[in-house]
């Protein structure tokens, strides 16, 4: 049993660099992963993924904009039925390092990673 079995990942700028990375990772140690950047060549990490046997799908999202951080949470509740952990990764503005909370229910706040201090991201 791999240590993430069973959670669901979402991965900002994870269509290339750390944010890459930090997907495989993610995939090989069992997380279902919603892989979400500006840059479409995301799609091709998802299908790489996918192909060594992982849970893993690509959304786009700016992570400037409340509505596809909404969008986002909803598309990895949809396909994985929820979400667990949370990694951010960005060159661009600072943003909120949480989704809006109206997409995350009021008991997952502080759930993105249990074995971080309440309310920090993954």
């Amino acid at each position: 049993m791999n240590r993430l079995d069973g959670r669901v990942a979402l991965v900002t700028g994870a269509a290339s660099g750390i944010g890459k990375a930090t997907a495989r990772r993610l995939a090989e140690e069992g997380a279902a992963v919603l892989l979400t950047d500006v840059n479409e060549a995301g799609v091709a990490v998802a299908a790489a993924l996918r192909e060594t046997g992982a849970r893993a799908e690509f959304a786009r999202h700016d992570v400037t904009s409340e509505s596809d951080w909404e969008a986002a949470c909803a598309r990895a509740a949809e396909l994985f039925g929820g979400l667990d952990k949370l990694v951010e990764h960005n060159t661009g503005p600072k943003v909120p390092p949480t989704p809006p909370s109206s997409s995350v229910p009021d008991d997952r706040h502080s759930a993105f990673d249990e074995d971080s201090p309440a309310g920090s991201p993954s």
